[in-house]
C-alpha cells in the first residue's frame, strides 16, 4: 500500500490532525507524510500552483497514490493531481471548495463547540496567515475549478463538516452542476463545520477508513 499525503490548509500548522493520529488504531497514517507549509517560503506562493511545485521538490511523489487535502490544501492537491498524471489514484478533500462557498461554510466550529479550542484555532489562523503572500486569500476566495475537477482522472471524495443539516443541504450549498456531482462523491461529517478533524474525528476517521478500504 503507497503512503498517504496529508496536506493542511491555510493557516493551519500539521497539529490539526493530532486527534486523529492518536485515533488511529488501525494505522491508516503510520505511514503518512504530514507536510508542513515552509514559513519562510510563503509569502512568495502566490498561487496554489507554487504550493503544489514546493511538494514536488520535497518529496518522491511516486510513493504516494493516495492524498488528504484539508481546505486550501486540498485546492492544492487538485493542482498536484494535474501535474503527475497516472500516479495520484485518490484524493480526499476535506472542507475544500471547487466554487467559491456560500455563506452556509463560512464558520470555523459548531456554535456549542469548547470555547478554548476555538480560540486556539483562531490564534493559529491569526498567526500563521501572516506569513502568507497578500496575493494568494483572494484568489482562495474567488473559485471554479469545475473544469479541472471534469479533466481529472482521479477518484474524488468531498467531505464536509453537516453544520447540523442533512446531506441534501449540503450539496446544495455547493453550487456544482451536475456534471461535476456525477464525478465526486460527497460524504459528511455530523456536528462539525471547518475542522471536522477536530470537532468529531472519530467520525472523519472511519469515513476516511470507508473510502481508503474501497480504494
Amino acid at each position: 500500500m503507497s503512503k498517504v499525503l496529508v496536506l493542511s490548509g491555510y493557516g493551519c500548522r500539521g497539529e490539526i490532525w493530532d486527534s486523529i493520529i492518536t485515533i488511529d488504531k488501525t494505522n491508516i497514517f503510520s505511514e503518512a507524510i504530514f507536510l508542513e507549509w515552509p514559513k519562510e517560503k510563503l509569502s512568495d506562493f502566490h498561487d496554489v500552483s507554487n504550493f503544489s511545485r514546493w511538494i514536488m521538490n520535497e518529496v518522491d511523489i511516486t510513493d504516494f497514490d493516495f492524498v488528504v487535502g484539508h481546505s486550501m490544501g486540498g485546492l492544492v492537491a487538485l493542482d498536484l493531481a494535474g501535474r503527475v498524471g497516472q500516479n495520484l489514484k485518490e484524493i480526499i478533500l476535506i472542507e475544500s471548495f471547487i466554487k467559491t462557498p456560500s455563506e452556509f461554510y463560512q464558520n470555523l466550529v459548531m456554535d456549542n463547540f469548547c470555547c478554548d479550542t476555538r480560540k486556539s484555532l483562531v490564534e493559529m489562523l491569526r498567526t500563521e496567515s501572516t506569513f502568507y503572500s497578500d496575493r494568494l486569500g483572494p484568489k482562495l476566495k474567488e473559485l471554479d475549478l469545475s473544469d479541472r475537477v471534469k479533466s481529472l482522472n482521479v477518484k474524488l471524495t468531498l467531505v464536509y463538516g453537516d453544520r447540523g443539516y442533512d446531506m441534501q443541504k449540503v450539496i446544495e450549498e455547493l453550487g456544482l452542476d451536475e456534471e461535476v456531482l456525477k464525478l465526486v462523491d460527497v460524504k459528511t461529517v455530523h456536528n462539525a463545520c471547518h475542522f471536522p478533524m477536530i470537532e468529531n474525528p472519530n467520525e472523519l476517521l472511519n469515513n476516511i477508513k470507508s473510502i481508503r478500504k474501497t480504494n
